[in-house]
């Protein structure tokens, strides 16, 4: 199970870590568990292409520094589902909420 899950961490190019809100448009929806700490981000991506860091990594993110992968560990793999679960159950109540509301 844990090949199928790619871990990423990077170190941003000073250029990217500049502009917040450009950076932050080069992160996929798929991708799990983004966490980002000054210039420092890593994250989980599912179903990794075995050509990830080549053909993803070096075009969204050209001037990064000290890129590493691995396969995720169960654990990692864990965590960043079930905050996808709950992200997604907080999305679909806020907008069942907001159905109720809008029908009232």
């Amino acid at each position: 199970m844990n090949s199928r899950f790619l871990h990423v961490d990077l170190m941003l190019g000073a250029t990217m870590n500049e502009s917040r809100n450009a950076s932050s448009a080069l992160f996929d929806d798929a991708w799990l568990n983004v966490q980002r700490s000054g210039r420092h981000v890593s994250f989980v991506v599912p179903n990794a292409e075995v050509d990830f860091e080549r053909a993803v990594l070096a075009r969204r993110f050209p001037d990064a520094t000290g890129v590493e992968t691995r396969a995720a560990t169960l654990r990692e793999i864990f965590l960043a589902l079930s905050q996808r679960s709950r992200t997604e159950a907080a999305d679909v109540g806020g907008a069942a909420v907001k159905g109720v509301e809008a029908a009232a």
